[in-house]
């Protein structure tokens, strides 16, 4: 065992040896506080514990931790906070020590610390959450709170035709283009993040449409506008005379029941 593998070792039986973590954080802690500060503890002896003497940063973390997560737990009753199931608390404490910095990482991980801390959300706590999670970007996070939020959205496949011909810019937009999302970044920046949400079950999409949503609206978005404008003059230097179109695929992207578990614990 190296020096520092040994070092962790005596950090980790500095906690147990309080009793708080016997049989995985099953031991004899029976008030709030204490639940706290052993959460606190586990965060500062085990997880941070590593990069303690290489980030000069870690005592604002710790503090910051423990100041967020007795925020988050200060509207529960004394008697509603247990100790949350290891297989939760383990590894979010361990990503969070990755993810810290990243605001909405950091608080869907909190969110479902302290929804395993709860006597009434204990069990939706699942572990697989943390997973989920970790396979998230920060934008991601922000797409999926947002389309949470709306329930269901119009979404549109832009395709680029090449007039009188079969021929199409299969790349010339993104896959899924969603009016309420325009305000967070670039387009095909949103998209990737719808796509990783559909691939991780959070959010439903279908080939579709909303009844009396107006979907031709979409080809006065700006990047249909601009991207048309530029193949076209490519087309033109080239003497090709060329025509192009927009073609509006509609479709519609909407919450589904493991989404909505997973929103209500962790957002």
């Amino acid at each position: 065992m190296n020096d520092q593998a040994l070092e962790i070792t005596k950090e980790v039986a500095k906690v147990v040896a309080k009793d708080v973590y016997n049989d995985g954080l099953k031991g004899t802690v029976t008030q709030a506080g204490e639940i706290v500060e052993s959460i606190v503890g586990l965060f500062n002896n085990v997880v941070f514990y590593p990069v303690k003497k290489a980030n000069a940063l870690f005592k604002y973390k710790l503090e910051d931790f423990k100041n967020d997560l007795e925020d988050r737990l200060n509207s529960l009753p004394d008697d509603k906070i247990v100790e949350p199931d290891l297989m939760v608390a383990g590894p979010t404490l361990e990503s969070l020590k990755y993810t810290y910095d990243k605001e909405e990482l950091r608080n869907m991980y909190l969110n479902l610390l302290v929804s395993s801390m709860n006597k009434d959300t204990k069990d939706k706590a699942h572990p697989s959450y943390v997973e989920i999670i970790r396979q998230l970007t920060p934008l991601d996070a922000k797409v999926f709170k947002k389309l949470n939020e709306v329930g269901q959205v119009a979404c549109a496949h832009a395709i680029l035709e090449i007039d009188n011909t079969n021929k199409v810019y299969s790349s010339a937009y993104p896959n899924y283009l969603v009016e309420e999302l325009l305000d967070l970044g670039d387009e095909f920046d949103i998209s990737a993040s719808i796509s990783n949400l559909i691939r991780l079950g959070l959010i439903h999409h279908e080939d579709n449409s909303i009844t009396d949503y107006n979907y031709e609206k979409f080809k006065n978005f700006n990047i249909i506008i601009k991207n048309k404008k530029i193949l076209d003059n490519i087309n033109n230097s080239k003497r090709n005379g060329i025509t192009t179109s927009v073609k509006i695929q509609k479709q519609v992207i909407m919450k589904n029941n493991f989404g909505e578990r997973f929103a209500e614990t962790c957002l």
